[in-house]
């Protein structure tokens, strides 16, 4: 079972009624840091206070940005740590809707309704992968991309697991730095075979 005992945790939702529920859910499983924010708005200023070690942002947040463009957010002005877990929430498991979420590279995302077992077994994979690519996200955050690149391509030769992910996280790389082509003769393949 995942734990939550040593760890601050965000929940960013506008229903009420889902934060009473998903805290009964980390309370039972031993969270004690639990905070709520009911709009993207009152989440950034809240992140500019604290650091998280999980955020769990819905979809749907009413007026204002969105969960995904609350995560771009919170990412790009780095108000979310490396060591952080990131989650969207969502009730709407259409095609779109899921790309969308992916595309801004949450750490998981979890379909509405979900059990406790489901959202503990979901993080603990989540905290295993973090954790396999920790020094990526750290040469990333530092902008040392060529490190990150060096990196991707020594865990993919290593990781026979993870070889996927790797291969994914180094595509997104290139794309960040602009370099398509490469980008593209990493991605062509695995869309092939898709």
């Amino acid at each position: 079972m995942f734990n939550y005992t040593d760890k601050t945790i965000l929940i960013v939702d506008d229903q009420k009624p889902f934060h009473m529920m998903l805290k009964t859910m980390l309370t039972n499983q031993g969270a004690k840091n639990i905070h709520f924010a009911e709009t993207a708005d009152q989440a950034v200023r809240i992140a500019n206070r604290v650091q998280y070690d999980i955020y769990l942002l819905d979809y749907n947040l009413g007026s204002g940005k969105n969960g995904v463009q609350l995560l771009d957010y919170l990412k790009k002005n780095k108000l979310i740590p490396n060591h952080a877990l990131c989650f969207i929430i969502t009730g709407d498991g259409t095609k779109g809707m899921v790309l969308t979420a992916i595309e801004k590279s949450p750490d998981d995302y979890l379909m509405k309704p979900f059990s406790q077992v489901q959202l503990s077994k979901r993080l603990k994979v989540a905290t295993q992968r973090k954790l396999i690519f920790q020094d990526i996200f750290q040469s990333l955050s530092e902008k040392k991309y060529e490190l990150a690149i060096q990196q991707c391509k020594e865990k993919i030769d290593k990781e026979t697991k993870h070889r996927g992910l790797c291969k994914n996280l180094l595509a997104d790389i290139y794309i960040q730095i602009e370099e398509f082509s490469a980008a593209e003769t990493i991605l062509k393949p695995l869309i092939d075979l898709r």
